[in-house]
């Protein structure tokens, strides 16, 4: 195995040798990124030799970076190059989950404890995609301008970022008063179907009284007409009497005369 020595990582020669142990560690020995991200950064801070497997080379350093330089030489030479586009999408992502939690906060499925998740998960999203942008390494071209078309891209890239925060602001204001009107139309809704429910039931009271009316007026219909052949048998009943009387004082009157 060759040996080789260098300054430290910090160099242009140091950088590409940890673009290349990335390489080693992601693409031939296929490790996972939450294993091998610790290594990397522990080996930019800390660490004063590496040994890359596909290239069968050792690299030592005559001294290491620290943490302060040799997060930022991760940052700008691994995170930003290669991770940049993750990051970003993670933020919008991660915005989807807060709208969802807050919907779901709203439409009283979840507490408020809960939704706080989606807030959390999109400010570490965003602290993430901060850090990034701070350590983000500026391209030097000294045969153009280059360089100024980074930074105003940089500075157009912020102003998209800060943009789309603000809209995700405003949908979230919008889907609270869309949620308020909700509520409160549910809630008249609700006052007029009891109206309407009360109603029906005078309505019921009223159909009820119309029935015994109309019994009541057959009843009357009845009791007439058993008036009426009462009369009718009471008429009989006179006629007859009558009748038994004149027979009665015919028989007397007849008497009398023999």
């Amino acid at each position: 195995m060759k040996q080789k020595n260098f300054p430290n990582i910090s160099t242009s020669d140091g950088r590409l040798i940890l673009t290349n142990y990335w390489y080693d560690l992601s693409v031939v020995q296929r490790l996972s990124a939450i294993i091998f991200l610790p290594r990397l950064w522990l080996t930019a801070c800390f660490r004063k030799e590496l040994t890359i497997i596909s290239e069968d080379t050792s690299y030592s350093f005559n001294h290491s970076l620290g943490m302060k330089l040799g997060t930022r030489v991760l940052m700008e030479e691994i995170i930003g190059k290669h991770y940049f586009n993750a990051i970003q999408a993670s933020v919008y992502f991660g915005a989807v989950i807060m709208l969802v939690f807050l919907a779901m906060r709203f439409a009283g499925v979840i507490s408020e404890e809960i939704s706080l998740i989606g807030i959390a998960i999109e400010a570490i999203m965003l602290v993430s995609l901060a850090a990034v942008i701070y350590y983000t390494k500026e391209e030097v071209d000294n045969n153009s301008n280059l360089s100024i078309e980074a930074i105003s891209g940089e500075n157009d890239y912020t102003k998209d970022l800060l943009s789309e925060i603000e809209q995700i602001g405003g949908q979230y204001a919008s889907l609270t008063i869309s949620l308020e009107k909700s509520v409160n139309s549910q809630t008249e809704n609700v006052k007029e179907l009891t109206n309407k429910v009360s109603q029906i039931s005078g309505l019921q009271s009223l159909n009820d009284h119309t029935d015994q009316l109309k019994t009541t007026n057959q009843l009357l219909m009845q009791l007439v007409l058993a008036i009426d052949e009462m009369n009718k048998r009471i008429d009989l009943l006179t006629g007859k009497e009558l009748e038994f009387h004149v027979r009665t004082e015919l028989q007397k009157i007849i008497s009398k005369k023999d």
